[in-house]
């Protein structure tokens, strides 16, 4: 098993790993859990929710194959990614059989790939929820530090910042802010994110990042610049979320820039600029995300929708079809593609696409089933 957790690509703390850490709670069966997928099998949340149940119970590879059919259908699911990157920790046959197939190497190699599956859990939602991770440590000791990583992976925010801010104040006394470990500032940053004090959280992911960008490189100044890319990563959704529009896109923008791959930075940019209803900068960011990350069906899906809010429905047809091929397992790129059928006067097409769409489409979309058996009523 693993017990490390790691984060952007870094050793964070090492922790013991114990059953009697397992705090995954499900409240509902794994029969009805089952249930939900068969009913609603292109429904990544239900996929997601079975897989915590199997978690639980400690079958993890039909969690694992779960987490994977969830980001399947939904790209850009970030729990399902979090979740992924550590279902296996607990798994020890799991990791015997790969020591014994493949050596250290093949150890070595999974690690890595849940270490890129934990950092992409981050890419896709900056803040999102790491208490998922309490089920998986267990963390020793009596420090603040420790137990205000108990209270963070555990939910509670409150209590977790102000360990942290305490450790470091107590630290503060006798020594500079640069002295204090990177990883407490990191935590006590989360901990303020997800309680949406984002002036204290944007200081100390800038604190983070001004370290990253002045530190001596030790293996490659790739993977130094990569980590400063995922710090500025985060400043911009901080930026983003406190409504200091004008600081996000400069920083979006810089990564974009550094990291010609990051398809996130673009998609973040485009939202902005949706909600300026500038389309043409928010459609040049949809355009730039899809080349960044070519065959993403979820980046097309979303090209699509945009070039429909601006009126261009020819267009966003020919989109929404590739977001069909690339992701025939999406249910919502028929819905948007029924709407700009529809648009564009072709009746046949938007029938075949609602109804396509309803065949599909998890339970949960209420509103978007509804509106669709309306359209289709309208149709015929």
């Amino acid at each position: 098993m693993r017990p490390i957790l790691v984060v952007a690509g870094t050793l964070l703390l090492t922790v013991v790993p114990a059953a009697a850490a397992q705090k995954v709670k499900v409240t509902e069966s794994i029969d009805q859990l089952e249930a939900r997928v068969r009913a609603d099998s292109n429904d990544a949340a239900a996929h997601y929710n079975v897989a915590l149940g199997y978690f639980s119970r400690k079958r993890y590879a039909d969690a694992e194959q779960e987490l994977r059919a969830a980001t399947s259908i939904d790209p850009q699911f970030a729990d399902a990614y979090l979740a992924m990157s550590i279902v296996r920790n607990w798994d020890e046959d799991y990791w015997k059989q790969l020591r014994k197939k493949g050596g250290e190497q093949a150890v070595r190699d999974a690690e890595d790939q849940h270490n890129r599956e934990f950092r992409r859990a981050f890419m896709a939602d900056p803040l999102v929820d790491i208490k998922i991770l309490g089920g998986t440590y267990k963390i020793t000791g009596y420090s603040r530090t420790l137990q205000g990583l108990q209270d963070l992976v555990e939910g509670r925010y409150d209590r977790a910042y102000d360990r942290f801010d305490q450790e470091i104040a107590s630290s503060l006394k006798s020594e500079p802010l640069d002295s204090i470990p990177w990883v407490i500032i990191w935590l006590r940053g989360l901990a303020a994110a997800r309680l949406e004090r984002y002036d204290p959280a944007i200081a100390d992911f800038s604190e983070l990042l001004e370290r990253t960008e002045r530190a001596t490189p030790t293996d490659s100044i790739v993977q130094l610049q990569l980590m400063a890319n995922e710090y500025r990563y985060v400043l911009a959704a901080l930026h983003q979320r406190a409504g200091h529009t004008d600081r996000a896109v400069q920083l979006y923008q810089a990564v974009a820039t550094a990291d010609m791959g990051n398809y996130m930075a673009h998609a973040q940019l485009a939202r902005m600029y949706e909600a300026g209803r500038d389309w043409e900068h928010a459609l040049a960011e949809r355009q730039a995300a899809v080349t960044a990350n070519p065959g993403d069906g979820s980046l097309l899906l979303d090209l699509g929708i945009t070039l429909g809010r601006a009126g261009r429905f020819g267009d966003a047809v020919e989109t929404l079809n590739e977001a069909v091929a690339a992701n025939p397992r999406e249910s919502r790129a028929f819905y948007y593609l029924g709407l700009a059928e529809q648009q564009q006067g072709h009746a046949e097409q938007a029938r075949a696409a609602f109804t396509r769409f309803l065949a599909l489409a998890p339970s949960r979309y209420e509103r978007q089933i509804t509106s669709a058996q309306e359209r289709l009523h309208a149709l015929q």
